[in-house]
């Protein structure tokens, strides 16, 4: 049988190595810590950057429709250029060009639908694809009837059919067709 102290120093040897090992743990969790808690200040710090950055991503309508909108205006100096949108699911974007004079014309005869009549405004319509790529479509003039009338999809315009934009030329071909259309010659 064990005597009093050779239990105890058993227990005694046993409580050494656990508080060893337990030492040796508590200081590789320390270090683990200290990571994590480096890593969480760099984590903080990129994500303040993102965030920031954020306000650095270029507005593709003011990077892309704005200097395509003047192009345009180019070929029909005598109006004004307005930019709406942008617009519903689609994002989409209007550029209109408006007779310089016809706002002016309408609010004098206190009719706000002749402001819309004969050529007064002229428009197309630009919708966002893969941003990231730089893509933009245009909307055709010609609708299909996917969506029924009064749905989602059908208010937001995706009965429009839209095709790539690789150059103002549909463009100028649609506004130009506008004005054929109200056989009116192009300015």
């Amino acid at each position: 049988m064990k005597t009093f102290d050779e239990i105890k120093a058993e227990y005694m040897v046993k409580e050494l190595a656990w508080q060893k090992e337990d030492n040796y743990l508590a200081q590789k969790i320390a270090k683990y810590e200290a990571k994590i808690k480096l890593l969480h200040k760099l984590m903080f710090r990129s994500q303040t950057k993102k965030t920031n950055n954020w306000s650095k991503n270029p507005s593709w309508v003011k990077e892309l429709v704005n200097p395509i909108a003047e192009l345009l205006h180019f070929h029909y100096p005598n109006r004004s250029l307005e930019i709406l949108g942008p617009f519903g699911l689609r994002s989409y974007v209007a550029i209109y060009l408006i007779k310089d004079n016809a706002y002016h014309e309408t609010r004098e005869k206190a009719l706000y639908a002749a402001h819309f009549a004969g050529d007064n405004i002229l428009s197309v319509t630009l919708v966002p694809g893969d941003l990231s790529k730089g893509e933009l479509y245009y909307e055709t003039g010609a609708r299909i009837n996917e969506f029924n009338p009064g749905t989602i999809g059908e208010i937001n315009g995706m009965n429009h059919v839209s095709e790539p934009l690789d150059s103002i030329d549909p463009l100028l071909a649609i506004l130009a067709k506008q004005c054929k259309d109200l056989s009116i010659p192009k300015e």
